[in-house]
C-alpha cells in the first residue's frame, strides 16, 4: 500500500509543478496584459487631452484670424475713404490751378490794395502805397474780364491822387536840422558888458551931504532886496552855470524836431522849432552873424510841410468789394 501511495505521489508531483508553473505564467500574462492595457489607456487619455488642446488652440486661432480679417477690412475701408478724400482734394486743387488762376490773381490784387491802404493810413508811406497800386494795375492788365474795367478805373484814379501828393524831402530837411544843431554851441550869449553899454547911466549931479547919506542908505537897501525893471526891453542875463543847461535844451528841441520829421508829426515838428526860435531870440546876441544864420535856417525849416494831406484809396477797395459780391451772386443764381 505504501508503495502504491509513493508511486501515486511521484506521479502527481510533476503535475503539481506544471500547474504551479502554468499559474505563474498566467499571472505574468495577466499582469503584462494589465500593464499594456493601462499603457494604452494612458496613451488614449493623453491623446484625448492633446486633441482637446489642439481643438481649443484651433478655435482661438480661428477667432484671432477672424478678428484680423475684420481689422484688415476696417483698415481697407478707412484707406479707401482717405484715398477718395485725397482724390477729391487733388481734383479741387487741379480745378483751382487750371480753372481758377484768374480768381486767385484777383484775390491777390485785392489784398495788395488793402496793404496799400494800410501803408497810407498807418505809415503815411505814399511811395509804398503807389508801388502797390501800380503792381495791382499791372496784374489786372493780363486778366481778360470786362467786369474789371470799374476796378481799373478806380485804381488809376487813386494812383493819380497819390502822385499829386507833394513830396517831402525827408533827407534834406534832416540834414538841415543837423547843420543847425551843430551851430548852436557857437551862439554868443548876452553879456554884462553889453547890458552896461546899452543901459549906461547919466553923470550924477552934485547933491548935498544929507542927500548922499539918503542915497547910500537906499543903495544898502537895494542890495538886500533886488528889484529889476526892464522898461528898456533889455534881455535878461543867463548865469554861467545855466548856459550849459540852456544849450542842452536847445539841442533836445532840435532832436524832437528830427524825430517828428521821421514820424511825420507836423505838430511836434513846428512846436519844437517855434520854441527853439523863441529861446534863441531871448538869450543870444541878435546882431551876431551866427545867430542870424541860425534864425534864418529855422524860419526856412518852419515853412516845410512834413505832413501833407493824404488822399484815401477807398474807391479801389470798394470796387473790389462790389466785384466779388456780384460774382458771388452770379454763382448762387446759376
Amino acid at each position: 500500500m505504501e508503495m502504491k501511495v509513493e508511486e501515486e505521489n511521484k506521479k502527481s508531483c510533476p503535475a503539481k509543478k506544471w500547474g504551479i508553473l502554468f499559474f505563474v505564467l498566467l499571472l505574468i500574462f495577466v499582469s503584462a496584459l494589465a500593464f499594456v492595457g493601462y499603457g494604452f489607456y494612458y496613451t488614449y487619455k493623453q491623446s484625448e487631452q492633446t486633441i482637446a488642446s489642439l481643438q481649443n488652440l484651433s478655435n482661438e486661432n480661428k477667432a484671432q484670424l477672424s478678428e484680423l480679417k475684420q481689422n484688415v477690412t476696417d483698415l481697407s475701408s478707412q484707406l479707401n475713404e482717405k484715398v477718395k478724400s485725397q482724390n477729391e482734394l487733388i481734383s479741387t486743387l487741379q480745378q483751382t490751378v487750371n480753372g481758377g488762376k484768374e480768381s486767385w490773381r484777383l484775390v491777390q490784387a485785392s489784398y495788395l490794395v488793402k496793404l496799400a491802404n494800410d501803408n497810407l493810413q498807418f505809415e503815411q508811406d505814399v511811395d509804398a502805397a503807389s508801388r502797390l497800386l501800380q503792381a495791382v494795375d499791372n496784374d489786372l492788365i493780363n486778366i481778360e474780364d470786362a467786369n474789371l474795367l470799374t476796378i481799373r478805373r478806380a485804381v488809376a484814379s487813386d494812383l493819380e491822387s497819390l502822385r499829386a501828393v507833394p513830396k517831402v524831402d525827408v533827407n534834406g530837411i534832416f540834414t538841415k536840422l543837423a547843420a543847425v544843431n551843430n551851430q548852436l554851441d557857437a551862439l554868443p550869449f548876452f553879456s554884462k558888458q553889453a547890458e552896461n553899454t546899452q543901459a549906461k547911466p547919466n553923470s550924477e549931479p552934485e547933491v548935498s551931504w544929507w542927500k548922499k547919506q539918503l542915497l547910500n542908505t537906499w543903495k544898502d537897501l537895494r542890495e538886500i532886496v533886488v528889484i529889476r525893471y526892464n522898461k528898456s526891453g533889455n534881455p535878461p542875463l543867463i548865469a554861467p552855470e545855466q548856459r550849459e543847461f540852456l544849450l542842452q535844451n536847445l539841442h533836445a528841441k532840435l532832436d524832437n524836431a528830427s524825430w517828428a520829421l521821421l514820424h511825420k508829426n507836423s505838430q511836434i515838428y513846428h512846436a519844437s522849432l517855434e520854441q527853439e526860435t523863441d529861446w534863441i531870440k531871448r538869450n543870444f546876441v541878435q546882431d551876431a552873424e551866427v545867430t542870424k544864420a541860425v534864425l534864418t535856417s529855422l524860419e526856412e525849416l518852419k515853412k516845410e510841410n512834413i505832413q501833407p494831406n493824404l488822399p484815401n484809396i477807398n474807391a479801389s477797395i470798394q470796387a473790389f468789394h462790389d466785384y466779388f459780391n456780384n460774382s458771388a451772386n452770379v454763382r448762387n443764381a446759376s
